[in-house]
């Protein structure tokens, strides 16, 4: 069984770093105060915001310098960048932009080339974007970083240089509020192309996100987007035994973060921790919560998604899924999806098994998908009626055989009992890959999955704390340790990510209060078991301490019973034993903090000891 700890990247860092915040030092170089101030930004120069701005027009030049917001706000009615491969941080971005010509846009930049750096940068654009052309991107902070062919300069705007096919983006302590919408429809006549040809339902492409539709790489921490992000299903229609047809764009790709990840077999590698979303995502084709849509054939890195959690309403007639929707690549290029939180409902349609959705992952492509201690308690439903035969798959998948992966110890909430198959290939016995459905009870047998009648469990803490527990058995008792953070620097050094931290892989829960488990290492959240109940170290902390003094108070009291007997006896003989009294009175004292200590370490012990009590099945 593979272990992954030496390979993640923490959550628990990364929630200190939400907790604490990242500082906003002195703003340096040169003071920004007006639209005409911004317009003259040299294109490599450093500059702070000293005022609220409102931008009409954006900045044509490709800005590669920096800019602190130094907490103030700029309104935006367009991009504020065409190209962008600066670093933006501590500000906020909001306003609304109605693009009309079909030509992609976003509250930041249309276009990064070597991958842009944000920090602390919240954007509050409302965007929406109509037209007929292929390619139309939108989203919160850059649409692409993707060039799609020389003769569509009118996609972007500015002048086109060369992509950086191993551009990566960092985004750190940002969100995105706005909501996004593309209203794309199938032109019926020749639009500009690579080569003018018709453009047809399949070719369109439109991507929107929160953060960045279409990115080679991308690396988030603590990002977050509460936005509507909507490629509307247009004239959908559906026949009286459940067959969906419409005439909008069938290759639309919403993504709450990200919608678009690694188009080529480059270093494109695609990592988020501790990201969020609770926006609608809806899209014809793609759908997710997190990141849409990863990688590629030949592909050279992994996709690293820990600690995430989407709330959202997820709806596409063809696949969707809870975190990620699709992901493709190769023996060593996998998506490594672990301790993530899905409580969104699924809405997708399907009528003969090609279809999926999935609360972690919907479909895989790549035999080496890790998918580990993860908890879902959102449902399934299906768009349209009149289903004979239909099946609820925990994956789906191609060639890849799920039932081999490291796939373990995934809570997922069922009460109607829809997921009838683990992982899902076709329905097809002719099938090549037909060998690779797995029944539900297949996976429940291995461990893989766990069906949860009622949230009963979630809410007492006794999910989290199995998860937990199997999660220590599995890895030796190893729940800490230490790992270095993958470098991410830019070409004028800034952004750069380095150093040694401490990390934690657990679920936390306040017991009581969270109705589901967190990732969030708020006070005293830890969970431990305690007579058949589920309880809060800190629980058990303050339990042991108050109990001390109590079992000890009679020894205080020892000295006082024998003073009759001191005044008897001659007082000269007496007097060094009175002496001791006080002596004797402080013991206890002394006891119980030892014996507070000790309960600490029993609380702990039960905890970690889990790696060698036998698994508790829930």
């Amino acid at each position: 069984m593979r272990k992954t700890l030496a390979v993640v990247l923490s959550v628990l860092m990364i929630l200190s770093v939400a907790v604490c915040g990242f500082s906003v030092n002195a703003a340096e170089g040169t003071a920004i105060k007006s639209a005409a101030d911004f317009a003259a930004m040299d294109p490599a120069g450093t500059y702070y915001l000293d005022a609220d701005i409102v931008i009409s027009a954006s900045y044509t030049q490709w800005f590669k310098g920096t800019l602190d917001g130094n907490g103030h706000t700029v309104t935006v009615s367009c991009p504020m960048f065409t190209m962008f491969d600066g670093s933006i941080k501590n500000m906020t971005v909001k306003g609304e932009i109605i693009a009309t010509d079909g030509m992609s846009t976003a509250g930041i930049a249309v276009r990064t080339v070597n991958g842009m750096y944000a920090e602390n940068v919240t954007t509050s654009v409302n965007i929406t974007l109509t037209g007929q052309k292929r390619g139309m991107y939108a989203a919160g902070f850059v649409a692409t970083d993707n060039f799609v062919a020389a003769d569509n300069t009118d996609y972007y705007g500015g002048a086109q240089p060369e992509n950086n096919k191993s551009a990566c983006s960092t985004f750190i302590n940002c969100k995105n509020t706005g909501n996004i919408v593309i209203n794309a429809t199938v032109p019926t006549e020749d639009v500009p192309g690579p080569s003018n040809a018709t453009t047809t339902a399949s070719s369109m492409k439109p991507r929107a996100a929160g953060i960045g539709a279409v990115l080679e790489g991308v690396f988030c921490i603590n990002c977050e987007n509460t936005g509507n992000i909507s490629i509307p299903l247009i004239d959908l229609e559906i026949a009286a035994d459940g067959t969906i047809t419409n005439n909008n764009v069938t290759s639309s790709i919403s993504g709450g973060l990200v919608a678009r990840t690694g188009l080529t077999a480059a270093v494109s590698p695609a990592t988020f921790l501790g990201c969020k979303n609770s926006g609608e995502i809806v899209a014809y084709g793609n759908a997710a919560g997190i990141d849409t849509y990863l990688g590629c054939s030949g592909n050279t890195c992994a996709y690293q998604i820990y600690g995430c959690v989407n709330t959202g309403k997820i709806v596409s007639p063809n696949q969707c899924g809870g975190i990620i929707c699709y992901e493709y690549g190769q023996a060593a290029q996998y998506a490594d999806i672990e301790f993530c939180l899905n409580t969104g409902d699924l809405y997708y349609g399907d009528t003969d098994g090609t279809n999926y959705a999935g609360p972690f992952v919907a479909y895989t492509n790549t035999v080496s998908t890790n998918i580990l201690a993860n908890i879902n308690t959102g449902k399934v439903y299906e768009i349209g009626n009149g289903y004979t035969v239909f099946a609820h798959s925990f994956i789906g998948c191609s060639s890849a055989n799920p039932i081999n992966y490291y796939c373990y110890y995934n809570a997922v909430y069922d009460p109607d009992g829809h997921y009838t198959m683990f992982s899902m290939c076709g329905d097809s016995a002719e099938e090549n890959n037909y060998g690779n459905r797995h029944t539900i009870q297949e996976g429940i047998d291995q461990d893989s999955i766990t069906i949860l009648k009622t949230l009963d469990g979630v809410k007492s803490g006794e999910v989290a704390y199995t998860l937990n527990t199997k999660f220590i058995e599995d890895n030796d008792g190893i729940l800490a340790g230490e790992c270095e953070w993958r470098a991410i620097t830019k070409e004028d050094g800034s952004g750069t990510l380095n150093g040694t931290y401490a990390y934690e892989y657990v679920w936390h829960q306040q017991i009581g209060v969270d109705t589901v488990p967190t990732v969030e290492n708020k006070a005293n959240t830890f969970i431990a078991e305690k007579n058949g109940k589920y309880v809060n170290v800190a629980s058990l902390e303050a339990e042991e301490t108050t109990k001390a003094p109590e079992t000890k108070a009679p020894e205080t009291k020892a000295p006082e019973t024998k003073a009759p007997e001191a005044t008897e006896a001659p007082a000269a003989t007496e007097a060094p034993a009175q002496t001791e009294a006080p002596a004797q009175t402080e013991a206890p004292a002394a006891k119980s903090g030892c014996s507070s200590v000790v309960g600490i370490g029993v609380a702990l012990v039960a905890v970690l000891g889990c790696a060698i009590v036998a698994k508790k099945e829930f």
